[in-house]
């Protein structure tokens, strides 16, 4: 596999998650059966993901007044995450809980703290030999246009819009000719696109759209782009802990293994590497190259 450059735009969050066996009504207490507090945010995990599947990574990110602190940046650069272009300021840093129920479902209470603040004038153009990947995670459509003058620089620009997608769905469709691929769940798929056939879509798309893919977590997942629609069934590889942090890492090894693999074995190996996400607790807990590739030897035995 060969080290690309990526360039990870988005939240640094901290994260606090609970493992809870149902969710409280009002008045109503219940007891954590276990309790995580780490790194989080999209465009963090991705980060990590990309960084620990051993590909040059820069985080675009706001670094909240806690961070330093609570070693998130020593985490981070130990890690082998470049953060020249990490801005600092004196906001709180973004907060998310999660409450994960059986079965690693969760629900989400969040805050943007420092994140509100994210700039695409934040956004490098990076002269360097080699590919250069840029992933926009969960920002609002107006950070792509903010950075219009540098997407030039990257050869490769994959955008999973989150919540934007249900918040500004026609902001984001606005923005789709700027990149290559958009990375989707089910809910926010129907959002923007009203559940047409995906391979329709990319065929009348204009600009740089290449693909779509529709996470579909328990159900697999769908690629399209304007010659196929593909399907992949999910992979069982053990029982979900926390499924915080799989979109991402499902984001980072697509991204990573379509450079170089047909579209098929890159979806593949995507829904295996969330997979394996989900039995880690922590948004940013990801899997070791490792570890995924002892997984991939025993699944294609």
């Amino acid at each position: 596999m060969a080290a690309q450059l990526h360039v990870s735009v988005g939240n640094l969050n901290l994260d606090i998650i609970m493992l809870v066996p149902g969710l409280p009504g009002p008045e109503e207490t219940i007891r954590a059966e276990k309790v995580f507090v780490g790194l989080g945010g999209s465009a963090t995990n991705y980060a990590v993901a990309a960084s620990i599947l051993k590909q040059r990574v820069y985080l675009v990110t706001r670094i909240g007044r806690e961070a330093e602190g609570l070693g998130f940046i020593k985490k981070l650069r130990e890690t082998g995450i470049d953060l020249s272009y990490a801005e600092s300021t004196d906001e709180n840093m973004g907060i998310a809980v999660s409450l994960v129920l059986p079965g690693g479902y969760r629900a989400l209470i969040s805050n943007p703290g420092a994140n509100k603040e994210l700039r695409g004038s934040l956004i490098p153009c990076i002269k360097e030999e080699g590919l250069k990947i840029l992933h926009l995670a969960s920002v609002p459509p107006r950070v792509i246009i903010e950075a219009e003058n540098v997407l030039s620089c990257y050869d490769y620009i994959s955008y999973d819009p989150g919540a934007e997608a249900l918040i500004r769905p026609l902001a984001v469709r606005n923005v789709l000719p700027k990149i290559n691929t958009l990375f989707l769940n089910m809910r926010e798929y129907e959002s923007l696109f009203n559940n047409q056939n995906p391979a329709k879509i990319i065929a009348g798309a204009k600009g740089r759209l290449e693909r779509i893919i529709v996470k579909r977590g328990p159900a697999g997942a769908v690629y399209a782009d304007k010659n196929e629609t593909l399907e992949v069934e999910p992979v069982r590889i053990g029982e979900p802990v926390d499924t915080t942090g799989a979109g991402d890492a499902f984001d980072a090894a697509f991204n990573i293994f379509i450079q170089e693999e047909e579209p098929l074995i890159a979806l593949q190996k995507a829904t295996v590497y969330a997979a394996l996400k989900t039995l880690k607790i922590g948004a940013s807990s990801m899997p070791s190259l490792e570890e995924f590739n002892k997984i991939l030897a025993e699944i294609t035995e």
